[in-house]
């Protein structure tokens, strides 16, 4: 549950090995993705959360759900545990190194964020969790030999997850048990890496004797994601050697997957060498998926068959190819295919080949599906393919510039090639926290308004950029001494986000205790009970800030 306000109260220590834990009010992000309307969300609360220090082994979500990371170099060479519901903010310029990993389980959930003491920050903290010492252990995820990952859900920071016979992020490995499965991991946005080690997949499953673990299920909304499976394990999905791939789902992104090479080799997305290709769908980003020695980019290992891979949309753009010593084509799925959502919008364009050096290209006729593995362009047969959504006509491309719509908002088609079109503007403007949206613009200079009524002067001919203009929010907040005195000005004009100092009041026969906030005031502004005064998306212009004093015994 996200806490909205802010108390006098301190979080009770929830850290094995700390004593005296401290606790700090800190700002951090919140994404959260729209099926229906497949758009990702970002919010930033507050929250008091648990500091982090170097001698920190165990998050214990029972304790305190929030803890904290602050700015500066961390080592903790203890592996450390998570239980329960656990969320980990990442301050700017913090690097926390987890020199033995960190423990996911089954029944656990871990969420990666970034945050800040006031509500700028810029979302640059680095998690770096490289399993050592003791074989099996997955560099986020299971913990012991043939343990299943839990959930991990990555919202911002740099993450690099490095696993030791085991998955980078997910499943652990074992040499006497099966090996551990995926688990569910969750990627909205940030850098992340991922790198298997001795049979366990980038992200996924890892290798274990008589049966391995698959992939799990793999969601990817945002950021920029590299996953490297080793030992004929697979990027994205199953564990070496017979993993299946099992679900993974790109909404967008930019996505790297490599499989292993090692003895035949897994696919880039998809089985192990010996695994089937689970089921991959697709509905935006840009993917590249490379199979390791004689594998496909995505599907099944180079040992088996099966999987599909279904492509939707019109915003997903893809390189698969096979593994440079594969007999076969760059899909190894019992089905693959591609649609464009837009009906006669788009259409599916495959280059294809050996190589991007020696590709041709097809095309879908107007709105259709695309079978990937019918036809000359066959993937199925063909090493190498790019598969993208081209625009039946001009593209129209709206840029949010910062800012958050609606995915089916972004672009817009004009068919008439010949005369050209009007462009309409998104009816629901894009929105932006602590912005106020100032119009369209038709130059990424923000210098010329993008003229929607005339149309002879915008009628557009060529694929073109319309882009927004934000205005920074200002708000005035008074300073109401409540019969005390105050020596500083009453009344500040202060941007969204700034963070305000105020001089200490005095009153006669009384003593300070703090500030709170009235006014027209949204639900989830707060103010720091304290001389440093955080102003946080308040309504309206004028807002007020009370000093609150305790009276004291005049006997």
């Amino acid at each position: 549950m996200i806490m909205r306000k802010l108390s006098l109260c301190f979080l009770v220590a929830g850290l094995m090995g700390v004593s005296d834990a401290k606790a700090t009010d800190v700002y951090y992000t919140v994404k959260t993705y729209d099926e229906t309307s497949k758009v990702l969300t970002e919010t930033r609360d507050l929250v008091s959360a648990t500091d982090v220090t170097s001698t920190t082994t165990a998050l214990d979500g029972t304790t305190s759900q929030y803890y904290y990371v602050p700015a500066g170099d961390m080592t903790i060479n203890e592996r450390i545990s998570v239980s329960g519901d656990v969320t980990l903010i990442l301050d700017d310029g913090a690097m926390l190194t987890c020199g033995n990993g960190i423990t996911v389980s089954k029944e656990d959930s871990l969420t990666i964020t970034v945050g800040g003491k006031n509500d700028s920050f810029k979302g640059n903290g680095t998690l770096i969790a490289t399993a050592s010492g003791m074989l099996f252990r997955a560099g986020i995820g299971g913990g012991s030999m043939g343990s299943s990952g839990g959930t991990v859900i990555i919202n911002g920071g740099i993450v690099k997850a490095t696993g030791k016979g085991s998955a980078g992020i997910g499943g652990a490995g074992s040499n006497t048990t099966a090996g551990g499965s995926g688990g569910i991991v969750i990627i909205n946005g940030g850098i992340v890496t991922a790198t298997g080690n001795l049979g366990g997949a980038g992200i996924g499953g890892a290798n274990g004797k008589g049966s391995c673990g698959s992939g799990g299920t793999v969601i990817i909304n945002d950021g920029t994601v590299e996953a490297m499976g080793t030992y004929g394990a697979a990027g994205i999905g199953g564990g070496s050697y017979t993993g299946s791939g099992g679900t993974v789902i790109i909404n967008g992104g930019t996505v790297t997957a490599k499989g292993g090479g090692y003895n035949g080799g897994a696919a880039g997305i998809g089985g192990a060498r010996d695994g089937s290709g689970g089921t991959v769908t697709i509905n935006g980003g840009i993917i590249i998926a490379t199979g390791g020695g004689k594998s496909a980019g995505i599907g099944a290992g180079c040992n088996n068959s099966g999987g599909t891979l279904t492509i939707n949309g019109n915003t997903a753009e893809m390189i698969v190819s096979a593994g440079s010593a594969a007999t076969g084509g760059a899909l190894n799925c019992e089905s693959a295919t591609a649609t464009p959502i837009a009906d006669s919008d788009y259409l599916v364009s495959v280059n294809y080949g050996g190589g991007e050096s020696s590709t041709t290209t097809d095309k879908s006729s107007s709105g259709a599906e695309y079978d990937l593995l019918d036809g000359t362009a066959a993937l199925g047969t063909n090493k190498y393919g790019k598969i993208r959504f081209v625009p039946n006509g001009y593209l129209v491309t709206f840029d949010p510039n910062g800012g958050m719509m609606a995915q089916e908002d972004k672009t817009y088609i004009i068919k008439d090639v010949e005369n050209g079109g009007q462009v309409k503007a998104p009816e629901t403007p894009p929105s932006r926290l602590g912005y106020t949206f100032s119009g369209w613009y038709a130059d990424a200079a923000l210098i010329t308004e993008f003229d929607f009524v005339n149309t002879e002067t915008n009628k557009v001919k060529q694929d073109t950029t319309i882009y927004a203009k934000w205005t920074l929010v200002t708000y005035v907040v008074t300073i109401d001494a409540d019969g005390g005195n105050y020596s500083e000005d009453k009344s500040l004009t202060v941007n969204f986000g700034d963070t305000i100092t105020l001089a200490t009041p005095t009153k006669d026969k009384s003593v300070f205790v703090g500030w709170t906030a009235t006014g027209n005031i949204d639900t989830d502004s707060a103010a720091y009970y304290s001389n440093d005064a955080f102003v946080k998306g308040w309504k309206g212009t004028t807002n007020q800030l009370t000093n609150k004093f305790m009276n004291l015994s005049t006997t």
